[in-house]
């Protein structure tokens, strides 16, 4: 299939481990030499030959795929994007300047991402206050204390 359709992708990275990166279930998840890794990678930054990836729990994954395999990196970034569209989800800044994400995990439950950092998940609050409406309320369970928490996220104009 196209590289653009793909829901797998193998490469040898710089290190001479194989790399299996698969899109499966609604999640994107990485293997490397037969092991899985990681879980439910959601955002990726392109640095040369790097992939900088991060989990929705804050693993940060890093691989360089080898001089004249660009392609490996394209190739990921595409899978990912197939996954967030396969998603519901919604990215925006607030006024502090954080990339806020929010999306509907694999389990059906609203989660909050700050700046690539999952803040709240399993929120049962979302509402717009403020002057404006531009304050979005809402409530769940903190990424860190894992009990009841809030976060009020400005949004920009």
């Amino acid at each position: 299939s196209p590289w653009g359709e793909e829901d797998m992708i193998r490469f040898i990275d710089t290190d001479g481990d194989s790399n299996v990166i698969r899109l499966q279930g609604g999640t994107v998840d990485v293997e490397v030499n037969g092991r899985r890794a990681f879980h439910d990678i959601i955002t990726c930054h392109i640095d040369g030959h790097t992939l900088r990836m991060q989990t929705s729990s804050s693993k940060t994954v890093l691989m360089t795929a080898p001089p004249g395999q660009e392609e490996v990196v394209l190739r990921v970034v595409a899978l990912l994007k197939r996954r967030h569209h396969a998603d519901s989800m919604v990215e925006f800044a607030d006024t502090e300047g954080n990339a806020n994400l929010l999306r509907i995990s694999p389990r059906g439950c609203l989660q909050l991402f700050q700046n690539g950092k999952m803040c709240l998940s399993d929120m049962h609050v979302c509402r717009l206050d403020g002057v404006g409406g531009r304050s979005l309320c809402l409530k769940g369970i903190g990424a860190r204390s894992g009990s009841r928490s809030r976060a009020i996220v400005t949004v920009v104009e």
